[in-house]
């Protein structure tokens, strides 16, 4: 149960009440809370190890519902946060990026699930947890963004900061295609300020403040000058596309504060 807890806890926060989830007593890290930790086995057990109990008592808490913003006077006595008196600032796995590019432009298949996986590639619309795993040949993409190495057991995955992601969202078609669908879903919410607020509710779940709304809009007007003014040998992308491909390439899509 306690190691139950620990993995389910460590999965909503970013880190665990022990670093050690495979190894727990003597071979392991003693636990930042002990009593939260007995708390949460005991709780479990008394609900008939359900898993949706344990994941609501997480998830309704005050601790889950804090931000990732730093109080000082916090810093100075547990500057490694164990304590959890503020969020973990997590990246989305890889699973969750690859759904979340399919949310925001609206090609999400929900309907699909269950049955046979798919190669993870351009035409696959569905959640990543239904793509194939090669032990031979990994996935480009899978590995870019830290998906375990599936010739081993993995008790975490651990998060790097690479180029290889900052040009994944550069170049990648699949980005730019996912660009393109969020903003023809976008292109008939009316004027440019009421595009520029659909788009960040899609990518956001949030209005724009007053000086992204300038700024967004600011960023439409002189791209399309910009297109107007340059070659028409060239195709170009629309001055929309390019503001829906910057969101999904911000830090704020990526990352739960």
């Amino acid at each position: 149960a306690r190691v139950i807890a620990n993995r389910i806890w460590r999965w909503h926060m970013g880190r665990g009440i022990t670093d050690t989830p495979n190894n727990f007593g003597m071979a392991g890290e003693r636990p930042a809370n002990p009593e939260l930790l007995e708390y949460l086995a005991s709780k479990f057990m008394a609900d008939g190890m359900s898993w949706k109990k344990l994941h609501k008592e997480i998830l309704m808490s005050r601790t889950y519902q804090l931000s990732s913003t730093t109080i000082e006077a916090n810093l100075a006595k547990d500057a490694d946060n164990r304590l959890f008196w503020r969020a973990n600032r997590q990246r989305l796995d890889a699973e969750s990026i690859w759904d979340s590019l399919l949310s925001a432009s609206g090609k999400l298949d929900l309907n699909q699930i269950g049955g046979p996986s798919e190669e993870l590639g351009d035409k696959m619309i569905r959640r990543a947890v239904y793509a194939k795993v090669s032990r031979m040949y990994p996935n480009e993409y899978q590995a870019i963004f830290d998906f375990p190495t599936p010739t081993i057991s993995a008790e975490r995955r651990y998060t790097t900061n690479v180029p290889q992601q900052r040009l994944f969202f550069l170049n990648n078609g699949f980005v730019q295609k996912q660009a393109e669908m969020l903003a023809e879903r976008i292109r008939f919410a009316g004027n440019e300020e009421a595009q520029v607020k659909k788009a960040f509710e899609i990518v956001y779940e949030r209005m724009p403040a007053p000086e992204e709304l300038a700024s967004s809009l600011s960023f439409l007007r002189e791209a399309a000058e910009t297109d107007e003014a340059g070659s028409a040998e060239k195709p170009k992308d629309s001055p929309l596309k390019s503001f829906c491909w910057a969101l999904l390439s911000s830090n704020e899509f990526l990352f739960i504060d």
